[in-house]
């Protein structure tokens, strides 16, 4: 069984933003996914402010929802489902409630076919 993985995001990502958007879309490819194991996402995240929480969803299926209670920087690692991968993916990173989330730095091991 082969492992592979994708980096992306390497700048922060804060949300939300001065406009008031609360989501944003991340692109990243993972080709040849076995969509019968498992994958951990990985990524770097500094509440900034605040008790937001923070929902990671990959092409529209939940991943992670955490809320925050302090500013500690952070890496978080969540395992999840590789049914939800395809060769081409969306990471939504949608940040809710009193405060904000900055987030960097992001990679998503998977295993191969």
């Amino acid at each position: 069984m082969a492992v592979d993985y994708a980096s992306f995001q390497d700048n922060d990502l804060t949300l939300p933003r001065a406009n008031g958007d609360i989501d944003e879309d991340i692109s990243f490819s993972t080709p040849n996914a076995d969509t019968n194991k498992n994958g951990v996402l990985s990524l770097e995240v500094n509440p900034t402010s605040g008790s937001p929480t923070l929902e990671l969803s990959i092409n529209g299926t939940s991943v992670y929802t955490q809320t925050f209670g302090n500013n500690v920087q952070r890496v978080v690692q969540e395992n999840f489902a590789q049914s939800v991968l395809q060769a081409n993916n969306i990471l939504t990173m949608t940040v809710t409630g009193n405060g904000s989330v900055s987030a960097s730095d992001f990679h998503v091991l998977y295993k191969t076919l």
